[in-house]
């Protein structure tokens, strides 16, 4: 391990990589941080569509087969938002000591507001077609 280390040198964000990789590694299987690849994709086409880049039509076509994929991969809303949490993590050093506190609390108020889709919606709703449409 410390091998790796000395390759990343005094490079924070690299080291980042390292903690979380060796951390979060074996326990997160072959869903690796999706959860976060995922997001950031839907979050990219949804504002792709609002600055007018795509149509809607355009958006929810590309968003929905990433939605699915995701629901395929995740066992649950808890699943899902530990696994991005922990993208978002290994994302960005800087990023997680700046506001990292706040997205958790907001994965929390998720799971647990009466209000919140994460209760509402089942995690196991029909999305329509397949991962792949």
């Amino acid at each position: 391990m410390q091998e790796l280390y000395e390759m990343a040198g005094d490079n924070p964000q690299a080291q980042n990589e390292i903690d979380v990789a060796l951390e979060f590694g074996p326990s997160l299987g072959s869903s690796r941080i999706a959860a976060w690849d995922y997001s950031r994709y839907v979050s990219l086409c949804s504002r792709g569509y609002y600055l007018g880049y795509l149509s809607e039509e355009e958006a929810w076509s590309k968003i929905m087969p990433a939605a699915r994929a995701r629901q395929g991969s995740f066992s649950s809303w808890s699943d899902l938002g530990e696994n991005y949490l922990i993208g978002r993590r290994f994302w960005s050093v800087d990023e997680t000591a700046a506001n990292g506190e706040k997205f958790s609390a907001a994965y929390y108020y998720l799971l647990s507001d009466s209000s919140s889709p994460w209760v509402t919606i089942p995690w196991s709703t029909h999305l329509g077609g397949s991962a792949e449409e």
